[in-house]
């Protein structure tokens, strides 16, 4: 999992997860991933991480 700040993306903070499966060669045999914004303020009001 990894969070990234960029400039390019308006300012706003994005959290982003990949996951792999690999084969029993250790190749990749499929790959997903994820991106989310990361609010201003939660429902909750604690923060995301």
């Amino acid at each position: 999992m990894g969070r990234v700040n960029s400039a390019a993306m308006s300012r706003a903070e994005y959290v982003t997860m990949d996951f792999f499966r690999f084969d029993s060669d250790g190749k990749i045999v499929e790959h997903w991933d994820s991106i989310q914004e990361v609010p201003k303020q939660t429902k909750s009001g604690n923060p995301m991480y």
